[in-house]
């Protein structure tokens, strides 16, 4: 379970891409490197592994922001796959509170929204995301 307030997520994506040169050189490829297996991980249908690969790379550090977010979001689909819909909410009424693309965010909670078996609320996320980018790809199974 996710225990950071939104200001807090949102302090540690801006000192991701502003603090990243002071960073360790190694945790940064640590970072980089749990993220991309993360990424990898997750295509092969191992949700689980994948989740914690994703909080993994979230709480080294030296993420940029946009792969920050991007990890977050995974983390949250992740959630929601494994059932924890709690979770995935929390991830992204977090990251709602700063995050550069707001339609990808929307997008997320739609499939959360489809997970849970609640079409009313999915379909709103969806318009909400198409409104902020027309051309959004929605997130599939």
């Amino acid at each position: 379970m996710i225990h950071r307030p939104g200001l807090v997520l949102l302090a540690g994506m801006l000192c991701g891409a502003g603090c990243a040169k002071q960073q360790d050189a190694a945790q940064i490829r640590e970072a980089e490197s749990a993220y991309l297996r993360a990424l990898a991980t997750e295509q092969s249908g191992d949700h689980a592994a994948a989740r914690e690969l994703y909080r993994q790379a979230s709480q080294r550090g030296g993420l940029q922001v946009d792969e920050f977010v991007e990890c977050q979001i995974r983390l949250s689909l992740c959630e929601a796959r494994l059932g924890d819909f709690g979770t995935a909410h929390q991830l992204l009424d977090s990251l709602a509170e700063g995050a550069p693309d707001m339609g990808r965010i929307h997008a997320a909670r739609a499939f959360v929204f489809r997970r849970q078996q609640r079409p009313g609320e999915a379909s709103a996320e969806e318009q909400r995301a198409r409104q902020i980018n027309p051309k959004i790809a929605l997130i599939k199974e």
